[in-house]
C-alpha cells in the first residue's frame, strides 16, 4: 500500500491545445480525476522542494501524458492470486503442474510494465527522470522488509546451531539430512542483501545448501531495474516512448534467443531458470507494452477493449498449457516457443486489465481479500518459503501453519518497517502537475499540484512485488489535507 501526499499551489489554468486532452478531463480509459482549487498540505515534503509547490506552466500542462495509469485494484488482485499459486506450488499441492513458474512470469511482466510506466509519466510530467530519486524509492520499498526477514531467518539458524535438519528442508521435497551451518547462513544473507542469489546459485558458489532459494527471483528483478531504468531514460530522451517500446521488444527477442541457446533439450537448467538474461524477456514484454499503451497504440486499445474477451481466453489457454508442460523434458523448439508464449501472454494479461473492467472481473480481482494479499505480497513472498521449510515435517497441518505464519509475518513486517519507510518516501516523491478548475473572487484561477509518493512492489512486489502511478485526490477546501490514496505497487511478491 502506497501513500500519496498532496501539496498546495496556485497557478492560472491554461486550456490545452485541441489535439491534447485537458488534464481536468481524463483521457479515455483513465480513472476520473477530481479537480479542486486547492489540495492539502504534504505529509512529508520532497527533498529539495520549497514549502509551496511551484506553479505549473501552460506548456507543462500541454505536455501532459495522454493517459495516466492511476490505481488499478485488479493489479493487486492478480498479485494476490499469483502469490497463492506460488505458495501452493512450494507446498507441493499443485503437482504435476508447474503453476509456480506461470505465476512468476506474470509477476515479472507486471513489474516490467509498472516500472516503465512510472518512468514514462515522470518524464512526461517534468521533462526528465531523476534516477537518484528512483533508486531511493526502490531502496525504501525493498530494503526494510528484506532486512527484517534476513535478520529473523539468520537468528533462527544461529540458535539452531547448524544441527537441526528442519532448517534446511526443501519445501515440497524430502527433508535434508543436515541443518544449515552459521557460515552457510551468513553466505545466504550476504548474497540476498547484494541481490546475487541467482548467480551464486547458478555458479554453485555457496559452501552448502542455502534454504533461501526463492530469493533468486528478487535478485533477478533488482538487476533488471539497475539495467533497464538508466537505459529507458536514455531511450526516452533521444527517441520517446515508441523508441523505448521497440528497443524493449528487440531486447526481449534477444533474451528469447538466449533461452534457445542455453536450453539443452532435457529440461530447464539453472542458467535458464535463474539467469537475468533469460528472465529479462518477460520484464521487457511488459515494458514494451507500457511504452506503446502510454503512447496510445490503437491495436493495444482494441485488445484492452472490444477484443478483450478473446484475448483473455487466449491468455488463459497459454497459461494452462505452460503450467502443464513447463517442467517436463521437451524439445528445445517447443520449450522456447512455450517460454516466449507465456512471456507475451503475461504481458497481454496486464494489458487486458487496463480496459474498463466487466462487473464480474471487477468484483473478483478487486475484492478485499485478493487486494489485501496483493498489497502484502512482498513480505508474503519473503516469509512463506522459510515457514514452509520449518513446518515441512508436520505434513499437511504444517502447510496450514505456514500459511497462517506467513500472513502474520507479512502483517508485522508491514506495520513495523514497511509502512514507516513508505511514509519517508515522500521525500523522494514525484510531483506530477494536476490542473484543477476554480476561480475565487479577487484570487484568480486556482489549481492544485499533487506530490505523489511512489512506493517500490511486491503488489506487491513486487510487488513480485512497488512502483506506482497515482491519481490525484482533491481536498474539499483550501488548507485541508487531502485523503491518502493507494496506488499500485510494482510487483513484489513472490515465489
Amino acid at each position: 500500500m502506497l501513500d500519496m501526499a498532496t501539496r498546495t499551489a496556485a497557478h492560472p489554468l491554461r486550456p490545452a491545445p485541441p489535439d491534447r486532452p485537458r488534464l481536468d478531463r481524463p483521457a479515455a480509459g483513465s480513472p476520473p480525476v477530481a479537480a479542486s482549487p486547492t489540495v492539502g498540505a504534504p505529509v512529508c515534503a520532497p527533498v529539495g522542494s520549497p514549502a509551496v509547490a511551484a506553479p505549473v506552466t501552460g506548456s507543462l500542462a500541454a505536455g501532459a501524458p495522454r493517459r495516466r495509469l492511476g490505481y488499478r485494484p485488479a493489479f493487486d488482485g492478480v498479485r494476490g492470486i499469483a502469490w497463492l499459486v506460488v505458495f501452493a506450488a512450494h507446498a507441493g499441492l499443485l503437482r504435476p503442474f508447474a503453476a509456480g513458474q506461470v505465476a512468476m512470469f506474470v509477476f515479472f511482466a507486471l513489474s516490467g510494465f509498472l516500472i516503465t510506466e512510472l518512468l514514462l509519466e515522470e518524464r512526461q510530467a517534468h521533462g526528465s527522470v531523476s534516477l537518484r530519486r528512483f533508486f531511493a524509492r526502490r531502496a525504501l520499498r525493498l530494503l526494510p522488509a528484506l532486512g527484517l526477514f534476513l535478520a529473523g531467518w539468520l537468528a533462527v539458524v544461529l540458535v539452531a546451531g547448524g544441527h537441526a535438519g528442519w532448517t534446511s528442508t526443501v519445501p515440497s521435497r524430502h527433508p535434508a539430512s543436515s541443518g544449515t551451518s552459521p557460515l552457510v547462513g551468513l553466505e545466504g544473507v550476504a548474497a540476498a542483501a547484494g541481490y546475487l542469489t541467482n548467480w551464486l546459485t547458478i555458479a554453485h558458489g555457496f559452501t552448502g545448501y542455502v534454504p533461501l532459494g526463492h530469493l533468486w527471483s528478487l535478485a533477478v528483478e533488482e538487476q533488471f531495474y539497475l539495467l533497464w531504468a538508466p537505459l529507458a531514460v536514455l531511450l526516452l530522451a533521444f527517441g520517446g516512448r515508441r523508441l523505448a517500446g521497440w528497443a524493449a521488444a528487440a531486447l526481449a527477442t534477444g533474451s528469447f534467443l538466449d533461452v534457445a541457446l542455453l536450453h539443452g533439450g532435457h529440461g530447464i537448467s539453472l542458467a535458464v531458470d535463474m539467469g537475468t538474461d533469460t528472465r529479462a524477456g518477460a520484464f521487457l514484454a511488459g515494458a514494451a507494452l507500457a511504452a506503446w499503451w502510454s503512447a496510445g497504440h490503437p491495436a493495444l486499445d482494441a485488445l484492452a477493449g472490444r477484443l478483450r474477451p478473446a484475448a483473455l481466453t487466449a491468455v488463459l489457454a497459454v497459461l494452462a498449457f505452460a503450467a502443464w508442460s513447463f517442467d517436463h523434458p521437451r524439445p528445445t523448439a517447443l520449450f522456447v516457443a512455450t517460454w516466449v508464449a507465456i512471456s507475451l501472454a503475461s504481458g497481454l494479461l496486464v494489458l487486458c486489465l487496463l480496459g474498463p473492467p466487466a462487473p464480474d472481473r471487477r468484483s473478483f480481482l478487486s475484492g478485499p481479500l485478493l487486494t489485501y494479499l496483493g498489497r502484502r505480497s512482498y513480505a508474503l513472498y519473503l516469509w512463506h518459503y522459510v515457514w514452509l521449510t520449518w513446518f515441512h515435517d508436520l505434513g499437511r497441518p504444517g502447510v496450514l501453519l505456514a500459511l497462517a505464519a506467513s500472513l502474520a509475518s507479512a502483517e508485522l513486517s508491514w506495520r513495523l518497517v514497511e509502512r514507516p519507510a513508505l511514509a519517508c518516501k515522500a521525500r523522494f516523491a514525484v510531483r506530477p502537475p494536476v490542473a484543477g478548475a476554480g476561480a475565487g473572487a479577487g484570487a484568480g484561477a486556482g489549481a492544485g499540484a499533487v506530490a505523489v509518493a511512489f512506493a517500490g512492489a511486491p503488489a506487491g512486489a513486487p510487488g513480485v512485488f512497488g512502483v506506482a502511478v497515482a491519481r490525484p485526490v482533491a481536498a474539499a477546501s483550501a488548507g485541508r489535507r487531502g485523503p491518502l490514496e493507494r496506488v499500485p505497487e510494482e510487483g513484489h511478491h513472490r515465489r
